[in-house]
């Protein structure tokens, strides 16, 4: 098979050139806040630890090596690090253009023979590759496998469950499928829609109509500015932090308002959020309407999250009074 001429296109949801958090698993996502001015600068917020971003599948890979990939739903492609690669001796594939919250970059990608998760198989794989360093990981399932599944979160329990059908199931930290599958149930469904890849949901932002998307890398929640404008204010009304990331330029972000946030027939009386136009929203075409990026310090306020990506569904369960404890 000839070799592409030109870098192939992907887009790494998470992007998290910083908003991941994870403690132990850096996976993209140092991504840390502080004061915009060096007058009044304030001590960088540490990183809470990512329920979502710590939960990892068991996959085979071809030729015979078993691995820990973490599932991340903000990343359109399922990456490998640069150290399982070198490990494998796997032949590298076409360079890949992703992006990232703050930008785009080229990135070698390696060719992948197999991936099996529990049944299911995936043939000739091309997957970009990182840093281990970055990874914190030998490597991390994207939209372009987790589309075959439906995953449920238990946050409460701080479980999940992976069912390729309703069937049978692939169950992490002990969640059961067939339970999971009762579960579901009784949880509520918020308008959705399946756009490249992502599920795009019909959220309200105190009183605006806006569209998200899910992204369980992304330890924060940012929305667009059109948003902030939409709920009556005006840049200079907030107050500016800057977000580091671990690639990718600084960006400014503003703080500001906490509205409500309703999702279905689920209501959070006041969700804080960042503000800016981040890269990801000029890539999914999000500039010029309300839009936001929901991360794991919402998802985390639901008891438990559906997202079934053979029907288009994201579910919720009930809104806890009280977060979790940091593990």
């Amino acid at each position: 098979m000839p070799e592409p001429s030109g870098p192939t296109a992907l887009c790494r949801r998470t992007c998290l050139a910083g908003m991941g958090g994870f403690a132990g698993l850096a996976l993209h996502n140092g991504i840390a806040l502080a004061a915009q001015s060096e007058a009044s600068a304030l001590p960088e917020i540490p990183l809470a630890l990512n329920l979502f971003t710590r939960l990892a599948a068991r996959v085979q890979l071809e030729p015979r090596r078993v691995c820990l990939f973490v599932l991340d739903t903000g990343a359109q492609a399922t990456s490998l690090s640069d150290r399982l690669v070198e490990e494998m001796g796997l032949s590298r594939g076409p360079d890949v253009l992703v992006h990232s919250v703050t930008t785009s970059s080229l990135v070698p990608s390696a060719r992948l023979p197999r991936l099996k998760l529990q049944g299911e198989s995936f043939d000739n794989v091309i997957a970009p590759v990182f840093p281990f360093a970055q990874l914190g990981a030998e490597g991390l399932l994207g939209l372009n496998h987790l589309q075959a599944f439906s995953l449920l979160l238990d946050i409460r329990r701080q479980q999940a469950t992976l069912n390729p059908s309703q069937s049978r199931g692939v169950s992490f930290n002990f969640g059961d499928s067939t339970n999971a599958t009762r579960i579901e149930r009784l949880m509520s469904s918020v308008p959705s829609q399946r756009s490249d890849g992502l599920l795009l949901m019909s959220v309200t932002v105190g009183p605006v109509e806006a569209v998200a998307f899910l992204d369980t890398g992304s330890q924060y929640s940012v929305a667009n500015l059109n948003l902030l404008a939409a709920l009556g204010y005006r840049p200079d009304q907030t107050q500016m932090r800057t977000l580091f990331g671990v690639s990718g330029p600084p960006i400014p972000v503003h703080t500001g308002p906490a509205p409500s946030l309703t999702l279905g027939v689920k209501r959070i009386p006041q969700a804080p959020l960042l503000f800016a136009d981040l890269h990801i929203f000029g890539v999914l075409g999000l500039l010029s309407r309300p839009a936001l990026m929901i991360g794991a310090d919402i998802l985390g306020r639901f008891d438990r999250v559906g997202i079934d990506y053979r029907t288009n569904r994201v579910t919720l369960g009930d809104v806890m009074r009280h977060r979790l404890p940091r593990p």
